[in-house]
C-alpha cells in the first residue's frame, strides 16, 4: 500500500487544541485511496483510449460476464462486446462535450449467454475515458420516482430553520433509497464533525448529536467527497476486483479512480463500518463555495444497491439543502443587521446627551449584549474599566488590556479560547473563553471587550476521541474505535465561534462611538474659542 504513497505529503503536524499530538493522521491520512487498483465487483470497469476505444485495462471480474481472461479482451475494441445501437451511444457520448453530463446511457452487453443492460456510466480523467458499468433498474425511471423528488425539493424549500431542512432532506433521502438510517452531519472548523439531523428504523440506535473527531473521515477522504460527492459501498463484505493492468495506457503509474463510481475502498473504512454493525452505505456531500460543509451519509443492517439514478436524485437533493442552508444563513444575517440598525439609533439617541459615553452606553447594554452573544461586555480606557454583564473583574481586565496592547497588531483580535493564548484567563474560562476585542482606533489606547462563556456542554462523542491509534495488526495505522459506546468529554474553556457578521456588528458599534467622542471633542473645541 505505502509504496505508491506521495512522498511530498505532509506529516500529521500539530498539535489539537488540547496539546496532545494529533497522532490519528500518520498512516490514515497518506493511504492513496485514490488509485486502489481495484474496484467493488457490483461493476464491472473499462479503461478504453479516446481515439480508437481499444480496451487498455479492464476489471478481473470482466471474467463472470464474458467468460473470458481479462487479459484476452486488452486491444480489442469495446464495440466487439456491445450491441451495435449501444456502440453508437457510447461513441455519440464521447463525441459530444462532457460525457460525464449524460450518464448513466444504457449499453446492452453481447454476453454468452445473451444480451445484458446495465447502465454505463462515463468520465474522462488523465487523458484516459473510464467507463464503468453497474446495474440496470428500469423500474425507478417512472413519473412516480420523478413526483417524489420534486416532493422531496418542495418540502425542504419550506423548512425555517437550519435542523429542520436537515431532518427533511434526511427522510426524504430515506424515502428515495430505503436505507436503514440516514444522518446529516456537519464538519466543524477543526473537522470534527456533529450528527445535526437523522431518519431511522426505529430498531436502529440513535446518532443524533453525536460528535466524531476529525479523524473519522481523514483529509484525502474529505478532498474526494468534495471533488466527487457521492459514494456507495453496496456490501461490506466484498472482494475487490483487481484492474488488468493497473497502468494508465497514456501516463504510466497506477490508474487514478478519483471520479469513478465502483472504486474500492480503503480497508480502514470498511474496517469502521463493520464496528458499527452495517453492511451497506452511501455518502453524499454537501459542499458549499467549494467546501466539504458536511455529509448525508445512509447505512444499512444488510447489502444494498441503489441505482446511479436514485443517486442523483439524492444529489439533487443535497444540491436544493445546500442552497436551503444559505438561504437561511442570509435570512439570520439580515435579521441580525435590522436589530443592528435599531441599537445603533438609540445608542445615537443616549450618547447624544451630555452625560458621557459610559451612561449611554450602559442604558443599551442589555441589546447590546444580546445582539452580540455575549454574556459580558467593558469599555477600557485611561478613565478606567466600566463593565456591563458577567465579565472579569476591573483587576482583571485591566492585565488583558495591557496584554493586548502589547500585541504586534493592533486591530482586532478575537478567539473562542482566550487561555490559550493568554493563560492568566484559565481563572475566569467560564465566563470569558470568548473575547472580541476592537480598539477604538489605530492610537487609541481605548478598547471595547466582548465576552463569551465557555459552552460547557457536554458532548457526546462517538467513541473516545483522544485514543484513535493503536498499533493493530497491520501495524500502526488508525484502528478504528471497536466501540460506539457513547464517551462523554467536556468541551473546556472554549466559546462558541465569533461569526463574521458579529464582528462586522462590532466594529459598526465601535464606529459610531468614535463618531460621537471625535464630534464632542470638537464641539467642545468650537466653544473654547
Amino acid at each position: 500500500m505505502s509504496s505508491r504513497s506521495d512522498p511530498g505529503q505532509p506529516m500529521a503536524s500539530a498539535t489539537d487544541p488540547s496539546g496532545r499530538l494529533a497522532l490519528d493522521l500518520t498512516e490514515c491520512d497518506r493511504e492513496p485511496i485514490h488509485i486502489p487498483g481495484a474496484i467493488q465487483p457490483h461493476g464491472y470497469l473499462f479503461v478504453v483510449s479516446e481515439t480508437d476505444l481499444r480496451i487498455a485495462s479492464v476489471s478481473a471480474n470482466v471474467e463472470d460476464l464474458l467468460r473470458q481472461p481479462p487479459a484476452s479482451l486488452l486491444n480489442v475494441p469495446i464495440a466487439h462486446y456491445l450491441t451495435a445501437a449501444s456502440a453508437a451511444r457510447l461513441t455519440h457520448a464521447l463525441h459530444g462535450g462532457d460525457p460525464a453530463a449524460i450518464n448513466p446511457i444504457r449499453l446492452d452487453v453481447v454476453t454468452p449467454d445473451g444480451e445484458r443492460a446495465f447502465n454505463g456510466i462515463l468520465h474522462r480523467h488523465d487523458s484516459i475515458v473510464i467507463l464503468e458499468l453497474e446495474p440496470r433498474d428500469e423500474s425507478r425511471y417512472t413519473n412516480e420516482f420523478f413526483r417524489s423528488v420534486r416532493v422531496a425539493i418542495r418540502r425542504l424549500q419550506t423548512a425555517a430553520d437550519l435542523p429542520t431542512a436537515c431532518w427533511i432532506a434526511a427522510s426524504e433521502v430515506r424515502r428515495i433509497t430505503g436505507f436503514d438510517r440516514i444522518k446529516v452531519y456537519q464538519f466543524a472548523a477543526d473537522w470534527s464533525g456533529q450528527v445535526i439531523a437523522e431518519d431511522r428504523d426505529s430498531g436502529i440506535p440513535s446518532l443524533l448529536d453525536f460528535h466524531f473527531p476529525s479523524s473519522d473521515i481523514p483529509a484525502q477522504s474529505r478532498a474526494l467527497y468534495t471533488i466527487n460527492p457521492v459514494r456507495i459501498i453496496p456490501d461490506i463484505g466484498y472482494r475487490p476486483s483487481p484492474l488488468v493492468p493497473d497502468i494508465n495506457p497514456r501516463l504510466g503509474g497506477p490508474i487514478d479512480l478519483s471520479f469513478s463510481v465502483l472504486r474500492s475502498v480503503s480497508p480502514t473504512h470498511l474496517e469502521y463500518m463493520v464496528n458499527m454493525g452495517m453492511h451497506a452505505a452511501m455518502s453524499i456531500s454537501i459542499v458549499r463555495d467549494n467546501r466539504l460543509w458536511g455529509m448525508i451519509s445512509c447505512h444499512n443492517l444488510t447489502p444494498r444497491f441503489v441505482s446511479y439514478e436514485v443517486r442523483q436524485a439524492c444529489e439533487l437533493i443535497a444540491q436544493v439543502l445546500t442552497w436551503q442552508i444559505g438561504v437561511l444563513e442570509e435570512a439570520e444575517i439580515v435579521r441580525h443587521s435590522v436589530r443592528m440598525r435599531a441599537i445603533q439609533n438609540r445608542l445615537l439617541h443616549e450618547l447624544g446627551d451630555e452625560q458621557g459615553l459610559t451612561a449611554g452606553l450602559s442604558r443599551v447594554s442589555e441589546e447590546m449584549l444580546a445582539l452580540m452573544g455575549a454574556s459580558g461586555f467593558a469599555l477600557c480606557s485611561f478613565d478606567g474599566v466600566a463593565a456591563f454583564g458577567r465579565t472579569p473583574s476591573d483587576d482583571e481586565i485591566q492585565a488583558l488590556a495591557s496584554w493586548l496592547s502589547h500585541r504586534e497588531s493592533r486591530g482586532i483580535f478575537q478567539t473562542q479560547q482566550l487561555s490559550a493564548s493568554f493563560p492568566e484567563a484559565e481563572v475566569y474560562s467560564d465566563i470569558a473563553s470568548g473575547l472580541l476585542a476592537v480598539p477604538l482606533g489605530r492610537a487609541s489606547t481605548t478598547l471595547m471587550l466582548w465576552f463569551r462563556p465557555e459552552v460547557a456542554q457536554t458532548v457526546t462523542w462517538g467513541g473516545d476521541p483522544h485514543k484513535p491509534v493503536q498499533i493493530g495488526p497491520r501495524g500502526r495505522r488508525l484502528q478504528t474505535r471497536a466501540s460506539f459506546e457513547a464517551w462523554r468529554e467536556e468541551v473546556r474553556d472554549r466559546s462558541r465561534p465569533w461569526r463574521s457578521h458579529e464582528i462586522v456588528a462590532a466594529e459598526e458599534i465601535r464606529d459610531l462611538v468614535v463618531d460621537v467622542i471625535l464630534g464632542r471633542a470638537l464641539e467642545h473645541h468650537h466653544h473654547h474659542h
